[in-house]
C-alpha cells in the first residue's frame, strides 16, 4: 500500500545528474550492504545483499554550446547466500545550448543486466534518456522528457521531470523525478548532508529465467570534500519497496509506466523481497560547472 502511494505521488512529478546540479560527477566507486532478511517461503535462511558500482563519465567539448557525453557504468549485486546480478550500462549521447536560457540533452543508453553466465547479448536492453532544460531564474531550472528502456519484461516508459532549485544559500534540491532526488544542505567549506530518494527498474537475465529489480528507497548522506574534486561519502537508508522477482525469460507484459504494469499476467517463480536498512559507502570525483 505504501509503495502504490509513493508511485502515484512521484509520477506526478518526474532530469538527469548534468542538468540538475552544480557539479559533474566524473568517477564514482561505490560499496553497499543491505542487512540480512528473514527467510521467505522454501528458504533455509535469510539472505544478504553486497553491492558495488563503478561509474565513468567523459565529457568532451566539441563547440562553445555542445559536450559529447560518452560513460559507462558497472554494477553487481552479490546475494549471501546466492548469485552475483552485474550490470553495465555504456552511455552516449550529447548536451548542447538551444538558447542562452534552454538546453537539450540527449542519451542513448546501451545496457546489460545478467547472472547464472548468461551472455551480455542475452540480458542487452536498449535504451534513451532526453530531457529539454529550461534557467527559468538564477535559482532555479526546470526540464521536460522522458526515459524508455527495453527491458527484459518489455518496454519501459518514464515522465521525466528535471529539476535545480537552489532554496536557499545552503539548501538545493536537484534530481530526475521520479527515478531520483536529493535535497542537500551545506554545512560549510567541506561537509554536505540531506536526504536521497531513489525510484528504478532493472531486470537481468539467467539461463532460462529473468529477474525484474524494483526499488523505492530514501536515505540520509553524510559527504565531506577531502579535496575539492575527491569526495566521501556514506548513506544510511531503508527501502519502503525493494524486491527481486524471477521470472521465466519468455514471460512478459504489455507495457510499464514507471512502476506500474499494463497486461502483467506473469508468474512468479521465486521472491526476494530486500526490505531492511542498508548502508553505503561512497567515492565520487567531482568537477564544479
Amino acid at each position: 500500500m505504501i509503495r502504490s502511494l509513493l508511485v502515484v505521488f512521484l509520477l506526478g512529478l518526474s532530469s538527469l545528474p548534468l542538468a540538475a546540479q552544480d557539479y559533474i560527477e566524473l568517477a564514482q566507486l561505490g560499496y553497499r550492504y543491505s542487512f540480512r532478511t528473514d527467510a521467505l517461503e522454501g528458504q533455509s535462511e535469510g539472505r544478504v545483499i553486497e553491492g558495488k558500482r563503478i561509474n565513468l563519465l567523459v565529457p568532451l567539448k566539441i563547440s562553445e554550446k555542445t559536450y559529447l557525453l560518452p560513460g559507462v557504468r558497472y554494477w553487481q549485486y552479490n546475494f549471501n547466500p546466492g548469485d552475483n546480478l552485474n550490470w553495465y550500462l555504456i552511455q552516449l549521447g550529447f548536451q548542447t545550448q538551444l538558447s542562452e536560457k534552454t538546453s537539450w540533452q540527449f542519451l542513448p543508453l546501451i545496457r546489460s543486466g545478467m547472472y547464472e553466465g548468461a551472455s551480455f547479448g542475452e540480458g542487452f536492453q536498449l535504451g534513451l534518456l532526453t530531457t529539454v532544460n529550461r534557467q527559468v531564474n538564477d535559482r532555479l531550472m526546470l526540464g521536460y522528457g522522458i526515459y524508455t528502456n527495453h527491458e527484459l519484461f518489455g518496454q519501459l516508459l518514464t515522465p521525466v521531470l528535471a529539476i535545480d532549485w537552489q532554496i536557499s544559500d545552503r539548501w538545493r534540491l536537484f534530481g530526475n523525478f521520479p527515478m531520483f532526488n536529493t535535497l542537500a544542505y551545506d554545512l560549510g567549506e567541506k561537509w554536505n548532508t540531506g536526504l536521497n530518494y531513489l525510484g528504478l527498474v532493472t531486470s537481468f537475465r539467467g539461463k532460462e529465467t529473468y529477474i525484474e529489480r524494483e526499488s523505492i528507497e530514501f536515505s540520509w548522506f553524510l559527504e565531506y570534500y577531502i579535496t575539492k574534486q575527491l569526495v566521501t561519502q556514506v548513506r544510511f537508508g531503508y527501502p519502503f519497496g525493494r524486491e527481486f522477482v524471477e521470472y521465466d525469460k519468455d514471460d512478459k507484459v504489455d507495457f510499464s509506466l514507471s512502476l506500474i504494469r499494463f497486461g502483467d499476467n506473469r508468474e512468479a517463480l521465486a521472491t526476494f523481497d530486500d526490505v531492511r536498512p542498508f548502508v553505503t559507502f561512497n567515492l565520487f570525483f567531482r568537477i564544479k560547472k
